[in-house]
């Protein structure tokens, strides 16, 4: 695979989905049959993309990866274009998954890699072409137009689930600026509001692309708005996850 045909289009319907699902209540995990081992808060872990093993630390002191086992009950809230890798919420939340968990976090963190171009190497030349793309993507406020098409394949798994939530709706997303942007990772930041179920809810969304040992990895950040120190937290913390990623995997 090459990206030679309008790159961007292989990054951007990636960056504005996954809140919709789980902010609002839509996600629900159902009950476990046994108690789960909650892995200490902040710890690294390794996880494989492509053929290739990451180090994958917690991109937060209170968050932890959920496993294996229960990452799964994400992937409800994964673009079908899209792979998840890792998944992080509150280790609180995590205790809670044997008697079952409905709602969300208040923040969670995401770790994915785009299905068709997981095996793919990826040079400097590429990345910055891929991520060229995708910043006149959003300059052109492209945003608003993705996250339509993946509100819809959301609803119809919503639909496919027999989950009784209500359709999600998302209205445009107020972009907050760059956060980083250089040879090997890009970032930026939004406000995306959604609503489903008579219910209406703000998140913050750090949107992090990495090119780690010549692979694509897409990082988000997630919180619910409740003031100026959120959007602090996300741009704090999706910063300091990706420079720690790119540090343990030279």
């Amino acid at each position: 695979m090459r990206f030679s045909k309008s790159p961007g289009r292989v990054v951007v319907p990636a960056a504005f989905v996954h809140a919709a699902m789980l902010a609002l209540g839509v996600f629900r995990m159902p009950s476990a049959a046994q108690a789960i081992q909650v892995p200490p808060p902040g710890g690294s872990g390794v996880v494989r993309a492509g053929q290739v093993s990451f180090v994958m630390p917690s991109p937060s002191p209170d968050l932890v990866e959920m496993g294996p086992d229960f990452r799964v009950m994400m992937e409800i809230a994964t673009p079908n274009t899209n792979r998840l890798v890792a998944a992080f919420i509150p280790p609180d939340q995590l205790a809670k998954l044997p008697g079952g968990l409905s709602g969300a976090p208040d923040r969670y963190a995401l770790v994915e890699v785009l299905r068709r171009a997981e095996f793919v190497d990826v040079d400097e030349a590429t990345f910055k072409q891929v991520v060229d793309a995708m910043s006149t993507q959003l300059a052109n406020g492209e945003a608003q137009s993705t996250m339509v098409k993946q509100q819809d394949r959301i609803n119809e798994k919503i639909e496919d689930l027999g989950l009784k939530t209500g359709k999600v709706t998302v209205d445009k997303p107020v972009q907050l600026g760059s956060i980083f942007s250089n040879a090997n990772a890009y970032g930026f930041c939004m406000l995306e509001p959604m609503a489903s179920g008579g219910a209406t809810q703000n998140m913050v969304n750090g949107v992090a692309l990495l090119r780690v040992k010549n692979r694509l990895l897409y990082l988000y950040v997630y919180a619910k708005y409740e003031d100026k120190t959120t959007v602090d937290w996300v741009l704090k913390t999706t910063q300091a996850w990706t420079d720690a990623i790119l540090k343990q995997n030279p």
